[in-house]
Order: structure tokens, then C-alpha cells, then sequence
């Protein structure tokens, strides 16, 4: 963890520009480097002053779930498949994207709750 300093972007008050380098516990063996190397990732931090490291990692690690759910997103709503040039049309496709996922996601947490575990009976069809 460095402080640093941003050009032309001064913190906010009571905030600092933290340089935080986060290295991986093991090597990782790949095909280039046969005999491992470590992971090492890279975060600049915009933080209250007081903001302890552990919680900086913390929050740092939290971006790889973020970036699943946008891929998700991606997936299966479509979030990716917009074509706008101004900031209404963009807000209202991605509302309308995460209200889908949302929807999704409620449903797929929902299956087989409506019968008993192991009755082997059939859900009740839509005719």
C-alpha cells in the first residue's frame, strides 16, 4: 500500500489516493512460465483517510463477483445489446436488463420449491 498522488484529480476532502498491490498467496504454473510465477494485481483507492487495509482488500476482491454478474448479464439479458448515443434510452435499456436478471434469478431460486423433496411428482402442467 503507497499513497499517491493523481494528476489533475486532487482526493476529496478527507479522502486519499491509495496505491494498493494485492499478490497472489501461490504461484500460478502456466505454459510461459513453467516454473510459476505469483499473481499481482494493482487497485487505485479513493478512500476516507482512515480506511483500514483489510478493508481495502476486502472491497478490492468484491470486483471479481461484480464482473461475473455483469458477464452474466451480458449472457442472458442482453445487456450488451444497446445502441444508444444518450443517457435516457442508455438508463432505460439497462433498468429494464437488471430488472430481467433480477427476475431470472428469483425464478431460477424458486424451482421445485412447490413440491416435496423426492415425491418424484411431476409439477402440475399448464393446459
Amino acid at each position: 500500500m503507497h499513497a499517491v498522488t493523481v494528476d489533475g484529480q486532487p482526493p476529496a476532502d478527507g479522502f486519499a489516493h491509495t496505491l494498493l498491490i494485492r499478490r497472489s498467496r501461490s504461484k500460478k504454473v502456466t505454459t510461459e512460465h513453467p516454473e510459476g510465477r505469483y499473481d499481482i494485481e494493482y487497485f487505485l483507492v479513493h478512500a476516507p483517510v482512515a480506511t483500514p487495509v483489510p478493508q481495502m482488500l476486502a472491497t478490492a476482491g468484491a470486483r471479481w463477483s461484480i464482473e461475473d454478474d455483469n458477464k452474466a448479464g451480458k449472457d442472458l439479458v442482453g445487456l450488451d445489446q444497446y445502441q444508444v448515443r444518450s443517457w435516457t434510452p442508455w438508463h432505460r435499456h439497462v433498468t429494464i436488463c437488471m430488472l430481467a436478471g433480477a427476475f431470472l434469478a428469483v425464478t431460477r431460486a424458486n424451482l421445485g420449491k412447490g413440491r416435496p423433496r423426492g415425491s418424484g411428482a411431476a409439477p402440475p402442467s399448464a393446459s
